[in-house]
């Protein structure tokens, strides 16, 4: 297994404190058990749930205090220590993320369906579209959009600059769109971002 290989964040979290169904639990064991990649970020993430149950439960076992004008700054300082903890754990989730080489994939499309492909969630794509058939000119504009129409990213392509760099993207179904430079929607395809798939 690669060592760049890299678990989607969410998961490995659900994972660590036990919320995942007993086949999930199954494929996050066998992968870990073989990726090193993924054994280093699962100790981060141990680390940090670790880290915030502990200070859940100092702030539960601490006795409250009468309510004074000067109690508010004791409490200022475990707060800031908990919000800087989970915003570091972000940033080094999304830097790792984001260091993990692009996963190409390439969409196409079958007597006019749009069946795309699937890929792993938490991992940056190296997308190409097929435009078999399209007799507009380029550049193409693309759009990514979840199962509720947000757009999560929006980029040019150009055939002759190769596959577009597409952001990681969070598990479930998307859609990829390509339009014209007048903005015509020429062509969909569907994107399966499963979290299972990552670990087969």
């Amino acid at each position: 297994m690669s060592a760049y290989c890299q678990m989607d964040t969410e998961a490995l979290e659900q994972f660590s404190m036990g919320r995942v169904s007993e086949a999930e639990k199954e494929l996050f064991e066998e992968h870990l058990l073989i990726c090193p990649g993924c054994q280093q970020r699962f100790e981060e993430v141990e680390r940090y749930v670790i880290a915030m149950r502990a200070a859940s439960a100092e702030l539960r076992s601490a006795p409250i205090p009468k309510r004074t004008w000067w109690s508010l700054p004791r409490l200022v300082p475990a707060l800031a220590g908990v919000a800087l903890l989970a915003i570091g754990f972000v940033t080094v989730a999304k830097f790792t993320a984001n260091q993990a080489p692009r996963l190409a994939i390439s969409l196409t499309a079958t007597r006019g369906t749009v069946p795309g492909g699937t890929v792993p969630a938490g991992r940056p794509l190296a997308v190409t579209p097929d435009l078999t058939g399209i007799t507009v000119p380029g550049p193409y504009r693309l759009e990514v959009v979840d199962e509720r129409g947000n757009v999560t990213w929006q980029g040019r392509y150009d055939q002759a600059d190769g596959a577009a760099a597409v952001p990681a993207q969070r598990a479930g179904a998307h859609f990829v769109r390509v339009y014209s430079q007048s903005g015509e929607l020429l062509r969909e395809y569907g994107l399966d971002v499963s979290r299972l798939r990552r670990f087969l």
